[in-house]
């Protein structure tokens, strides 16, 4: 009986066990603790797991995801959490998680399950309804597209009774859809769309063919419109048609603009000058249009000039100055009117005074442009006549080169010379001389100001001069000196004020275009050392690879001498590299006026003994021999680092420029409150003639295909830097013999030396502890760099690298894993560091987490800004792979002795 039962349950098992694996919806088994004890085929398929992968993880990892906030449940919202601690069975919609991380949704049911009266596990069962949503959003859409549709939409039956109206429909008739339903559409019907169009429409979709045309019908409201409408057949699979569908567009305004533009053409074509319309959309603006009068004025007919340009009509003559200034008025958008010389078809001349306007579309360019003219040579000639005594005029004016006014105090009577009107921008005897007139062709913002001034002098008696701007007829503003004082009756009193008068606008144009040169050349230097800095940043993340991937094969111990020395050869010309890029950035600091000096006396035997240990080595490859001479009690006035810079800079060129066996000598001298630093050499010299190119940036005198190293711009460099500090840097020299270079800063006596600044070197920390595991997460989205920094890493035994390619993905793992420590490039393309920063700051889960920031942005100012936002560390690109260990061991000493420290608080 026994095995009976056993045969049963066993088969039992067997049975249900089939009926599970072959189930489509996915069935999850539970312990109490939430724990997989059961999945079946069709949840590990949609999950992406294996079986071993889920039996005995928790639950939790996939239902892990609200897709509306982004973020994880928090446990007590979690509908496991309640069906195993709180027997309450759930069923709903939710969001899981795939192996891969992406979600989807999901209708799921949680069923808590007993043994003896207590819940001991649970039943999940769940079924992917993306696909459902997706056909009901599609639906949605296809709604609402309908509802919001700019054209009406009307579907009939098969016998032409509505069925359906969408709102556009009910806009433009005023028929509502309750109004419309089981009607015909003949309510629309105006009497104005002959029956025979009718049936030919209906004689074409009912045989299954599409109709389109016009109709003209009535509004509810008996207003008259035209439609533009398209009539479809809808037909089942046996070609049988169960309904109409009609797209119709009001174009009652088109009609009407239409019409408009066939009265304008008409008008044009009556007009007595001639007009031209051109397309600026066609290359070379061909004409489109010419009016009737064209082609009397001209000789020309239509079809002579559609599709040319009307430069035709200039001959020979195609630089006219009226031309400049109708193409400048084209490119600014605006109307221009000139007189210009054109030739008719017989080649006689005639004068324009052509007026051309832009045309512009929606978005304010021109499309079109309209040419209107009336032909004036009768004009041009007496206007020719009157230019020529007018220039005899001018002539004589000009001789005496000034103009004469005067002032009647009494009686507000102003005379003026024949030379001051066109002064003002008025042709002489063109307009009647009054002080108040006088007033008003001055500049507004000037006006009160000559008022003033010239009150004062009839007040005092002070000669009156000024300098102010005058508003010309025709808009443009000149600027005017004026000198003046009065004169007085026997009594004393004023009685007429006299003046000269010049114009002095040349003088002041040319000062401010002086000024604006000076704008033009700061914002140019801006610009160089904006693009400077950009192009450092983008070298220095190449060279992040470059030189780190150098440095791990150097420290590789299983290489072999040839190998290594290749390896060398690579670090040796990424440091090169490296060190161009730097001085391209300091260049750009300097131009950029960034560069902060720390001013300070300096002792100059220890500064120059430094330099010198510096520049040996590489003078004993070369067999050179440096000799230096300089008095123990010289001091100077200078920022330590950058004279050594300079003085480093100076002393490689002497020696790597030099002759084989060879000499440099060094000198320091005091004079006249300066201190003379002198560095000579015996190489090749420089020519003459190129002297003047020795402190150009980029520059180096011939030698740019040589064997020896340079950048070009260390000259540069130091001759800014030693300006920078107040003083003067010059060279001579002569070929075959060597060269002297000499810097002149400022001598420092004893009394006025500042109080040395001692400095403290940090404590060294001790590396983290081994033998703890600690989890680092980088985020950075060149592959690349992840690949560097894992590698580096793998000679951390105790610390585990989470590696995510995108911001989003990162802050995702984060909140996952919590790790120790957060790596970060900061210029990412879908979300900034800095932002990536503030994420994490106003999680939950990263108010206190360490992030370290590496970044080529390398600038003074980058670094300073990226610690000031929170960063713990900003360590640049390329990285120094020991600097970047020891860094990382510090922050995670730094790390764990807080952890010890929280987790001792009671």
């Amino acid at each position: 009986m026994n095995t009976l039962i056993d045969n049963n349950r066993m088969l039992d098992d067997t049975l249900l066990r089939s009926i599970l694996d072959s189930a489509v919806d996915g069935i999850l088994g539970l312990d109490v603790y939430g724990n997989h004890t059961f999945v079946n085929p069709a949840a590990l398929r949609m999950l992406g797991y294996n079986e071993q992968e889920l039996i005995g993880r928790n639950s939790h990892a996939i239902w892990h995801h609200s897709r509306r906030s982004g973020e994880a449940y928090p446990l007590e919202h979690c509908p496991i959490h309640s069906t195993l601690k709180a027997g309450k069975p759930f069923r709903g919609e939710d969001c899981f998680i795939r192996r891969d991380g992406t979600l989807f949704d999901v209708e799921v049911s949680c069923t808590p399950m007993y043994a003896g009266g207590i819940v001991s596990g649970a039943v999940i069962t769940f079924r992917d309804i993306e696909e459902r949503k997706k056909a009901d959003q599609e639906l949605h859409i296809l709604k609402l597209a309908m509802e919001q549709s700019p054209v009406s939409m009307v579907i009939t039956d098969a016998e032409g009774t509505i069925q359906f109206v969408n709102p556009k429909f009910t806009a433009a008739t005023g028929y509502t859809s309750e109004e419309a339903v089981g009607e015909n559409p003949r309510l629309l019907k105006s009497g104005e769309f002959p029956k025979e169009s009718y049936q030919e429409l209906w004689n074409t979709i009912s045989s299954g063919r599409t109709w389109h045309g016009h109709f003209h019908n009535k509004r509810k409201n008996g207003e008259l419109y035209w439609e533009d409408a398209i009539i479809s057949p809808v037909m089942d699979g046996n070609g049988t048609i169960h309904h109409y569908f009609a797209l119709k567009e009001d174009i009652t305004e088109r009609k009407r603009m239409q019409e408009l533009m066939r009265l304008q053409s008409q008008a044009m074509d009556s007009a007595p000058g001639y007009i031209l319309i051109c397309d600026a959309l066609i290359p070379d603006q061909p004409i489109i249009y010419a009016n009737q009068a064209f082609e009397i004025l001209t000789g020309y007919s239509k079809s002579e000039v559609v599709g040319k340009n009307p430069r035709f009509l200039q001959g020979v003559n195609k630089h006219q100055t009226g031309l400049e200034e109708i193409r400048r008025g084209l490119r600014e958008n605006a109307p221009s009117q000139v007189l210009i010389q054109n030739y008719r078809k017989d080649g006689s001349l005639f004068w324009n005074d052509l007026r051309v306007a832009p045309v512009l579309d929606d978005k304010g360019q021109i499309s079109h442009y309209v040419g209107i003219s009336n032909i004036v040579t009768d004009f041009v000639e007496i206007q020719e006549q009157l230019r020529k005594n007018e220039e005899r005029l001018r002539l004589a004016q000009e001789y005496a080169d000034i103009g004469t006014w005067d002032l009647n105090i009494k009686t507000n009577e102003l005379y003026w010379s024949e030379k001051i009107g066109p002064l003002f921008g008025y042709p002489e005897g063109d307009i009647k001389a009054t002080y108040e007139r006088f007033l008003d062709a001055v500049h507004p913002e000037d006006r009160q100001s000559v008022h003033s001034t010239v009150q004062h002098c009839i007040d005092t008696g002070d000669a009156y001069q000024i300098e102010h701007r005058c508003v010309w007829p025709d808009g443009s503003i000149h600027w005017l000196q004026e000198n003046g004082n009065i004169s007085s009756d026997k009594k004393g009193d004023p009685t007429h004020m006299l003046g000269l008068i010049q114009d002095i606008t040349a003088r002041k144009n040319a000062e401010e275009a002086l000024r604006r040169s000076m704008i033009e050349a700061n914002r140019a230097n801006q610009a160089k050392s904006l693009f400077l800095s950009s192009m450092s940043h983008e070298l220095r993340t190449p060279m992040n690879a470059i030189l780190g991937f150098g440095q791990l094969l150097e420290m590789e111990s299983s290489l072999d001498p040839a190998h290594l020395d290749f390896i060398q050869e690579i670090i040796k010309a990424g440091h090169h590299l490296l060190e161009l890029i730097n001085d391209v950035l300091d260049l750009a600091r300097i131009e950029s006026g960034k560069v902060d000096l720390m001013m300070e006396s300096i002792s100059c035997v220890p500064l120059v003994d430094e330099c010198l240990n510096l520049v040996r080595p590489l003078a004993s490859k070369q067999n050179i021999t440096i000799n230096s001479t300089c008095p123990p009690e010289l001091t100077v006035r200078a920022d330590r680092m950058r004279l050594k810079q300079v003085l480093i800079n100076i002393l490689s060129n002497a020696i790597k420029y030099n002759t084989n066996g060879g000499s440099v000598a060094v000198r320091v001298s005091a004079r006249d409150g300066k201190i003379r630093f002198s560095i000579s050499d015996t190489g090749r010299g420089i020519a003459k003639e190129r002297m003047s190119e020795l402190f150009a940036p980029f520059n180096r005198l011939g030698l740019e295909s040589s064997d020896i190293e340079g950048t070009g711009i260390g000259l540069t460099i130091s001759k800014q830097l030693v300006e920078l500090m107040g003083g003067w840097i010059g060279a001579t020299s002569e070929p075959g013999t060597g060269s002297r270079f000499w810097i002149d800063l400022k001598q420092e006596y004893p009394a006025d030396r500042d109080t040395q600044t001692v400095k403290i070197m940090p404590e060294t920390m001790e590396p983290a502890d081994s033998r703890r595991t600690f989890s680092i997460l980088y985020i950075e989205d060149n592959p690349a760099n992840l690949r560097l920094v894992e590698r580096i890493l793998e000679k951390r035994g105790h610390i585990r690298l989470i590696e995510a390619h995108t911001p989003a993905l990162g802050l995702e793992l984060a909140a996952i894993h919590l790790p120790d420590l957060i790596l970060m490039d900061l210029g990412m393309r879908d979300m900034d560091g800095f932002e990536v920063l503030r994420l994490v700051r106003e999680s939950d889960w990263g108010r206190s987490m360490p992030v370290m920031a590496i970044s080529a942005y390398a600038m003074a100012n980058d670094i300073e800004k990226g610690l000031a936002a929170g960063f713990v560390e900003y360590l640049t690109k390329p990285l120094d792979i020991r600097r970047f260990l020891d860094t990382i061991d510090r922050v995670l000493t730094e790390c764990a002795t807080h952890s010890t420290t929280d987790e001792g608080i009671p």
